[in-house]
């Protein structure tokens, strides 16, 4: 058996083998060394030798795909064999490619310029693209043309020349395209890219509704690939929210999307109207959401707290309270179990409130009020208690002012008993029971006053006020006509060994003297 005929046995051997198992490295291996042996002793000038040339440059190039693989994966030694073993196949690619049909031989240039890419010399593969497109017309079959166009436009797009890339992809549809779906994708991104809003919808509305150019980005060509639809879809209510949003356009989005990803991509439209600041739009899709059924009480719950960033943003802070108040009542009435996002909605609620605190200043309105209310009867919490607190004392609500000084005086002695250190606390302990004293003086109730005054000692009875604290509720008793109480409280202060103080220890004295007349 002759050597020529020996190669072609390999390579029947080798297709057969090739349809009826997934071949991996070491078969390659052993292949290519067979084939390798039966090329060196054919004559240049065999008409086998060029078909065998191009199915040995197939397999060096499917090695080296694998050990990319291995590659990446960490498995390899030598960690760049799949370059050379793409440089092999570009010369025998080379060698063949005069002698094959004019069919084959555009595929060939194209897989050419493919490795010359992958190994990171795209100068080259630009070089074959463009001589592929520049050619006369009868010199490569259109799918290869297409093809062409088709890969000028991704390296065009990849380097963000959107405007170059268009041109090709535009060039690309109008020869035969086997993944003409992809091309169609791509176009409708450089549009939106450059602006051309309303062509980019219409593009991907265009490939949505068409089943047939749908299956054109599936490898049979014959059904449509759900992930590429979904992808799509989803990219729709991207390219929409950069349009008039509005009924019309939710019920487009709602009719191409696939049933499974309807919702979401509602949320996405939903989501990218606030994010390009369409407020009014955005209420309207997050409005579509809700009612679109089985809306966890979680979604919901976010919902409310977009909806109240939202109408804050557009300085109408009735409905802002209005809806915050709604999502933390969401929260209390149907808890939260997604651990994650109830986290984030958290920290997103408490950032809502301290925002909206800070932008307001010294000046604080009732509205902001409510927002505090609802967060600390959900999320006791020491610091927003205590703000809560301020912003009730600035706009006169003393009584509910005082009862969230307490509050936070409590929460902040709980916090202190396991972090006795730490300064912050300690500040906010005393600026709350200091504060609570305010109000119940504010709002000249003797009981709440006398309760203030007897919390104050019994937390911090050696407190940097606590002296000024008892001479305020000695007063108290002396008003009173407490005359006991207020004796003990004066001679307590005038009598005691305190520095700093002379001049409350000499009105202490004299008071005591006449409690006792």
């Amino acid at each position: 058996m002759n050597v020529c005929r020996s190669a072609w046995i390999v390579l029947i051997l080798v297709s057969q083998l090739s349809f009826a198992v997934k071949m991996d490295e070491s078969t390659h291996d052993l292949v290519i060394q067979r084939l390798e042996i039966g090329i060196e002793s054919m004559d240049k000038t065999d008409s086998e030798l060029p078909g065998i040339q191009v199915r040995l440059g197939d397999l060096y190039s499917d090695r080296a795909r694998l050990k990319t693989m291995n590659e990446i994966n960490g498995d390899c030694i030598e960690c760049k064999s799949s370059r050379s073993d793409r440089r092999r196949a570009i010369d025998l690619y080379n060698s063949a490619l005069a002698k094959i049909d004019k069919e084959q031989q555009g595929k060939v240039v194209l897989q050419i310029a493919h490795l010359y890419n992958l190994n990171d010399q795209s100068e080259k593969s630009i070089a074959l693209y463009k001589k592929v497109i520049s050619s006369r017309a009868s010199a490569y079959a259109s799918n290869v043309k297409g093809l062409a166009f088709a890969s000028m436009g991704e390296l065009s797009f990849k380097h963000g020349d959107f405007k170059a890339a268009k041109k090709y992809y535009e060039s690309a549809r109008l020869e035969e395209l086997t993944n003409r779906a992809f091309v169609e994708y791509r176009l409708a991104w450089c549009r939106l890219n450059l602006g051309e809003f309303d062509k980019a919808v219409n593009t991907l509305v265009t490939l949505l509704k068409d089943p047939e150019l749908l299956a054109t980005q599936s490898t049979g060509g014959k059904a449509v690939d759900p992930t590429f639809v979904q992808d799509v879809s989803s990219d729709l209510a991207r390219f929409l929210a950069r349009t008039e949003v509005g009924p019309k356009q939710i019920q487009l989005l709602k009719t191409l999307s696939p049933e499974a990803n309807r919702k979401a991509n509602l949320k996405t439209l939903a989501a990218e109207t606030d994010r390009l600041g369409k407020k009014y739009a955005a209420v309207t899709v997050w409005a579509a959401y809700v009612d679109e059924g089985q809306v966890s009480p979680e979604e919901k719950l976010e919902v409310q707290s977009r909806l109240a960033q939202i109408y804050y943003d557009l300085n109408n802070q009735t409905e802002a309270a209005a809806a915050f108040e709604k999502a933390l009542g969401l929260w209390k009435q149907f808890g939260c179990n997604d651990a994650e996002l109830c986290a984030d909605l958290r920290a997103r609620l408490r950032r809502f409130v301290t925002s909206w605190n800070k932008s307001q200043g010294k000046k604080p309105t009732v509205q902001l009020f409510r927002a505090y209310i609802a967060y600390t009867q959900l999320f006791p919490e020491t610091e927003m208690l205590h703000w809560a607190a301020q912003v009730g004392s600035d706009i006169g609500k003393k009584q509910e002012a005082g009862q969230l000084f307490h509050q936070a005086a409590v929460q902040a002695q709980l916090e202190l008993k396991k972090n006795s250190g730490n300064k912050e606390l300690q500040n906010i302990l005393e600026g709350s029971l200091l504060g609570e004293i305010e109000m119940s003086e504010a709002g000249k109730d003797p009981k709440a006053q006398e309760t203030a005054y007897n919390y104050y000692l019994s937390v911090n009875a050696n407190g940097p006020e606590s002296v000024q604290v008892r001479y305020q509720r000695a007063q108290l008793f002396y008003a009173q006509k407490r005359t006991k109480d207020a004796f003990n409280e004066f001679h307590f202060l005038a009598t005691a060994k305190i520095e700093g103080h002379g001049e409350i220890k000499v009105k202490s004295a004299d008071l005591a003297l006449d409690c006792l007349v």
